[in-house]
């Protein structure tokens, strides 16, 4: 299950450091 977020930055913000567990758009 993926999140989405806007930057890399947020994305590492909202998956707790896993960048594996959102998207970058």
């Amino acid at each position: 299950e993926r999140g989405t977020c806007g930057t890399l930055e947020d994305c590492v913000e909202n998956a707790a450091g896993e960048e594996a567990l959102c998207e970058v758009v």
